[in-house]
Formats: C-alpha cells, sequence, structure tokens
C-alpha cells in the first residue's frame, strides 16, 4: 500500500466529511419572527444560513414584524443574517430555537 492509498482509507476514520454527509446533519424547519423595533421603515434583508437561501429582501414597517420557517442543523438551531440595507448593519443569529423574536440591527 501506498502513501496515497493509505492516507485515502483514512480519510473517514479521522472525521473529515464524506460527500453527502452534510445533508444529514441538517434538520426540520422552525418558526421565528423578525422584528423592526424601531419607529421607521427599514429596508431589511434576511438569511438563512443553514440552507443558504434568501428569506426576504423588503422594506418592513415601524415596529412590524415577519414569521419565517428556517432550516436547522444539529439539535433542532438555526442560523440567520439579518441586514439593514439603509445602514449596512448586520447581525447574525447562531444557535436560532423555536419561536426566536429576533431584530433587524
Amino acid at each position: 500500500m501506498n502513501r496515497l492509498t493509505a492516507t485515502i482509507l483514512l480519510l473517514p476514520v479521522l472525521g473529515i466529511p464524506c460527500a453527502g454527509q452534510g445533508d444529514e446533519m441538517l434538520g426540520g424547519a422552525i418558526n421565528v419572527v423578525i422584528t423592526n423595533p424601531y419607529s421607521v421603515a427599514r429596508e431589511v434583508e434576511a438569511v438563512d444560513n443553514v440552507c443558504g437561501t434568501p428569506l426576504f429582501a423588503k422594506p418592513m414597517e415601524g415596529e412590524a414584524s415577519i414569521s419565517v420557517q428556517i432550516c436547522t442543523r444539529g439539535m433542532g438551531r438555526g442560523d440567520v443574517s439579518i441586514r439593514d440595507l439603509g445602514t449596512g448593519s448586520e447581525q447574525r443569529y447562531s444557535d436560532v430555537l423555536q419561536g426566536a423574536n429576533l431584530s433587524v440591527p
């Protein structure tokens, strides 16, 4: 057995993910609420970082909320980034649980 063959055989043993293994780590969807806590409208963009998909990009009225479903991984936790397109401020929420209330930065 040469060195390359030995290295390839050890990859799964060392815990390096194989093709398709990452998909198995995805969980179900959970519901969260994104809130604009400000009294003025904001142009907001939200992205689901687990599935890598945009949730929405639109104006949110002042003190308004939007319910969205996000993908989860490991122990039912999601990961969302919210950006205020007007100011460029961005907030990333990792380890998001069912029913969480996430605020526009």
